[in-house]
């Protein structure tokens, strides 16, 4: 089956916007509007206007999040009203995630997979020249508007691979792991193309390559960690699945081969290796690894001093971060480490108990595509500040559906 991708409508437009999330319209205050803002708000209320909050439906998803908002303000009364820009934010996020349920064709759905993996090829062909003209001094290397960026646009660094000195390629990301890590989701979006002949066209398996040579020139191992891990999990979900001894098992044991022979046998595989040991090992050169995966425990260790149950409050994760980051450069949170530190046990538990809900759907018409992304938003939640990125947010939207059948139309007969 081909797909098609859907005629514009607020889900794309959504979806669209997101890859425009280092362009900042104006700012309020420290807050930057960027396009995600303006059509995520104008989606919340088309939602409510026109649906007439049909959209807020009772699931187990709608379910928790109810719970979570209704804690959130606990939180925040309990701190005091404190941090109200950080309460306001959240709270949005919430709110726009719990209207956007709705009824959903798997045909549609695979259609904004297609409109996202299509993007994000363009951005593959981008990023590989981006890496190619950095070297050459070409033009267009970098599309900046003055005056209009978020802070933090354009962050990369220069690495030494095969004699030559590089720049990690980040497309029009914020930053290359941004980038890595939309890259690893979309060619997870592209397991089907090894399961069934149907999918296995040119143009998909272009547009996977172009992706897989993106993926290294941003030289990013959080990209590489949401595809492996995203592919276990799904590995787990479908294990009981004939198509998983017969299609999967095969591609994972060559994926192995292949990874092991680039590690072990190629400079690209030492720079790998040598992030890699980032996660044991604090270097102030070559931090990222160890502030991602490791400090972040040592703050959570300090907000659960105080009170384990509700945390510090929503919002102190800034405070953390700039304590820290004398410590640690480059100290952050991810999403994971910032929900436990501001919100606590109670918070966390809430927070991944949403996440994998979505897992549990029982729908006989589920897409495979609906269970790879959400078998990649669990890893992702552990690699980027995950609870307040409009990239994250707009996944969730995406999957936060029923699927129906589609109702084929019915043709009249002329005698």
């Amino acid at each position: 089956m081909k797909l098609k991708i859907p005629k514009i409508n607020m889900y794309s437009l959504l979806l669209i916007s997101v890859f425009f999330d280092a362009y900042a319209l104006i700012y309020v205050d420290t807050y930057p509007v960027t396009m995600f803002t303006i059509v995520s708000i104008l989606f919340l209320i088309h939602n409510i206007v026109n649906n007439n909050c049909k959209c807020l439906k009772i699931t187990r998803q709608s379910a928790i999040m109810l719970v979570f908002i209704i804690y959130l303000f606990i939180n925040y009364i309990h701190f005091d009203l404190e941090n109200t820009s950080s309460f306001v934010l959240t709270l949005f996020f919430l709110i726009l995630s719990l209207f956007s349920y709705r009824d959903e064709t798997k045909e549609s759905f695979e259609g904004y997979c297609k409109l996202f993996q299509r993007l994000m090829t363009y951005m593959s062909i981008y990023g590989i020249y981006q890496l190619i003209g950095r070297l050459l001094h070409l033009p267009f290397t970098d599309l900046i508007i003055e005056g209009h960026m978020v802070t933090g646009y354009n962050w990369t660094n220069s690495i030494s691979v095969f004699g030559h000195i590089l720049y990690r390629s980040n497309a029009i990301f914020r930053e290359p792991s941004y980038f890595s890590q939309m890259l690893a989701i979309s060619l997870l979006l592209y397991v089907p193309i090894f399961l069934s002949k149907n999918e296995r066209t040119r143009g998909n398996i272009v547009s996977f390559i172009l992706q897989m040579i993106a993926l290294i020139t941003t030289f990013s191992g959080t990209g590489i960690l949401v595809f492996i891990i995203g592919m276990i999990i799904f590995s787990i979900t479908k294990m009981k699945k004939r198509f998983f001894w017969n299609r999967i098992v095969p591609l994972v044991i060559i994926c192995v081969i292949v990874g092991i022979i680039l590690i072990f046998f190629t400079n690209l595989g030492n720079y790998f290796l040598s992030r890699i040991q980032e996660l044991f090992v604090y270097n102030r050169d070559a931090s990222s690894g160890f502030v991602r995966f490791r400090a972040w425990v040592e703050v959570v260790k300090e907000a659960w001093t105080y009170n384990f149950l509700l945390g510090s409050g929503i919002g102190t994760g800034s405070i953390y971060v700039s304590k820290y980051i004398v410590q640690y450069f480059g100290m952050t949170l991810s999403g994971f480490a910032r929900v436990a530190t501001e919100l606590g046990l109670i918070g966390i538990i809430i927070w991944c108990n949403y996440i994998l809900s979505f897992l549990n759907k029982n729908e006989v018409n589920v897409s495979i595509r609906y269970v790879l992304l959400c078998c990649s938003l669990i890893p992702l939640i552990f690699m980027q500040e995950a609870f307040s990125s409009n990239i994250f947010w707009m996944f969730i939207i995406l999957i936060n559906c029923k699927f129906t059948k589609q109702v084929k139309r019915r043709t009249k007969q002329y005698v």
